[in-house]
């Protein structure tokens, strides 16, 4: 197992020889979940991304999704975010995205994996576009101990069905407090089919509470 996840690790640090632009980000979040119904359950989450080395607040944003689940392995959920964004002259831009999620999940003894697609719409200058996520993720649970790792690897394809972006997540999750868990993750980020692509590496933690 151990050396599963440091072959990961340097997978995704080795991209970093053929990057153009770079840049590191910080990335927070916190998130509060309650149950609607015996099956639907919704969450408003707020978050922060800071980049230029982390020196500049460029986004925050609040969410809202609402989450049915169908079974143990199979749930649906749609979601609305409006985001703040600033450019390099501290214009704002207000921006809005709605989006729809299906969730497949399935357990192998000690591994869970999940697979998400999204469909999403988000506003720029006044104008929507498109854009299709697939986002895969591995959990694993080691025995006697409250981290799980977790690896995650996500595709962006705009409206034409051209690759977008990639992103590669390698982290850990663990409890705090009851119903209070943390996620803190190191993320690269690449850009494909623009001019003067850049890559991003991220710290990002995440904090939830499920009521």
């Amino acid at each position: 197992m151990k050396k599963i996840w440091i072959s990961i690790f340097l997978i995704i640090s080795c991209v970093y020889l053929y990057s153009q632009e770079n840049d590191f980000q910080l990335w927070s979040s916190l998130s509060l979940s309650d149950r609607v119904t015996y099956k639907t359950d919704v969450t408003v989450k707020l978050g922060s991304r800071f980049r230029e080395n982390a020196s500049f607040l460029y986004k925050t944003y609040h969410d809202v999704k609402l989450r049915y689940k169908y079974d143990r392995n199979l749930s649906l959920a749609c979601g609305y975010r409006s985001i703040k964004e600033w450019d390099d002259y501290t214009n704002i831009e207000n921006i809005s995205r709605y989006y729809s999620d299906l969730y497949l999940r399935k357990k192998l003894k000690r591994y869970t994996f999940y697979l998400r697609n999204r469909f999403q719409n988000q506003s720029s200058k006044g104008e929507y576009y498109f854009i299709f996520r697939q986002k895969w993720s591995l959990k694993y649970n080691i025995r006697k101990n409250k981290i799980d790792p977790i690896f995650a690897f996500e595709y962006f394809l705009n409206e034409n069905y051209i690759l977008n972006k990639i992103r590669y997540t390698l982290g850990v999750s663990f409890p705090l407090l009851n119903d209070l868990e943390m996620d803190l993750v190191y993320r690269l980020q690449q850009q494909y089919n623009v001019y003067n692509p850049e890559n991003i590496f991220i710290i990002s933690t995440g904090i939830s509470y499920e009521f």
